[in-house]
């Protein structure tokens, strides 16, 4: 990471600065649905909690990854090169946040779909495979330590992580429209 530093470190700070703002949405989004909603199911109460819960300490794991690589690591390029426990992290978190987003919509699929398990143990599958694939790579940059070393050391573990979870949100996101348009009420605008 210690070759071109806008392209690391300053990469790596707008990806943090724009987590922050998601953060602050997702903060007011989760008082607006509290205050107006009190009386929702306390499964989609607990969802809800849950994912503040943990976007709120991985943000919190990005602020610290950012102050320990420009704050107390500034000038010190060898220490760009290792990765630090606060970024390791934040993969894992990343993971359990969309296992259990995958679950919320996987529900809405099953409910507006007729109850087809197959499709939802297809989303489900995906989500888990997504995260076991989030807690190897941590685990393997726990173990490498160097960032070097991670594009030749976790890409495919990477990529199949990466590409379940998209392909289970191409799947949710397909399975959605369909449901909703065939279940459109048929109201003028």
């Amino acid at each position: 990471m210690a070759g071109d530093l806008n392209v690391t470190v300053g990469a790596l700070l707008l990806g943090v600065l724009v987590t922050a703002v998601g953060y602050g949405i997702t903060t007011m989004q989760t008082y607006l649905y509290m205050s107006r909603f009190p009386k929702d199911p306390w499964f989609i109460r607990w969802t809800v909690w849950s994912l503040l819960i943990l976007d709120t300490f991985h943000i919190t794991m990005s602020w610290h990854m950012i102050y320990y690589y420009l704050i107390l690591n500034f000038d010190n390029k060898p220490a760009l090169d290792d990765s630090v426990w606060s970024f390791d992290i934040t993969i894992v978190v990343t993971a359990v946040i969309t296992v259990i987003v995958h679950c919320f919509y996987a529900r809405r699929v099953f409910l507006l779909g007729g109850r087809n398990w197959y499709l939802i143990a297809f989303i489900l599958v995906l989500s888990v495979v997504r995260l076991v694939f989030g807690c190897i790579v941590t685990v393997k940059i726990f173990i490498l330590k160097n960032l070097h070393l991670l594009p030749h050391k976790i890409s495919a573990e990477v990529g199949t992580g990466i590409g379940a979870g998209t392909l289970a949100d191409c799947v949710i996101t397909a399975c959605l429209v369909y449901y909703l348009r065939e279940h459109k009420s048929g109201f003028n605008q």
